[in-house]
């Protein structure tokens, strides 16, 4: 019996995995083919080289890490409620929000030696920035400083141990504070 095909998200989801547990280095085509039981000749099929595959992963993790949260929040009613409900998300883990992605710390220590990925963190960390400035903006908190710190939190929680353990979540704590600073 022969083994069913790879598609390129089964190969990005295998390098997220790869990367978090292993880092940059285990992103090779035979890395990762050896990794999934298969050969080079399957990822060479879906991507034209590395370089490809590293792009598609970080288009993808682009999508997930900014988009599809944006997305999410959507249809939440207010901005008030769209920052706590954004604190909720980013307390769940990486493997519960999506067991195919990579943690963002491997990310970012990923873009220290990448250009491309560095150019993709600063992209989503604009984005991002962005989306708490428009957050803040129309729950007429000033942004400045508040967004930076919202997103310095939030990027530190992740590589802190345990941080999802911690009550009451400091992300949550950190919001409700910054929204007592201006009554709706």
């Amino acid at each position: 019996m022969s083994k069913p095909r790879l598609s390129p998200d089964d190969w990005i989801f295998t390098g997220f995995n790869a990367l978090a547990e292993h880092g940059p280095t285990a992103l090779k085509a035979e890395v990762l083919a050896r990794r999934v039981g298969s050969s080079k000749g399957s990822f060479y099929w879906h991507f034209p080289d590395v370089a490809g595959f590293h792009r598609a992963m970080m288009e993808l993790w682009e999508q997930r890490a900014v988009t599809d949260i944006i997305d999410a929040l959507a249809p939440v009613p207010t901005p008030r409620d769209r920052l706590r409900a954004l604190a909720q998300i980013a307390q769940k883990t990486p493997a519960e929000l999506d067991p195919n992605q990579a943690s963002e710390s491997a990310i970012r220590a990923w873009a220290r030696a990448e250009p491309l990925v560095r150019q993709t963190v600063d992209r989503v960390d604009a984005r991002r920035l962005a989306y708490l400035d428009s957050l803040l903006t129309e729950a007429k908190v000033p942004p400045t400083p508040y967004s930076k710190m919202i997103y310095a939190t939030l990027i530190g929680l992740d590589d802190l141990p345990n941080s999802q353990n911690l009550s009451p979540n400091p992300l949550c704590h950190l919001i409700e504070l910054i929204l007592a600073q201006s009554p709706a």
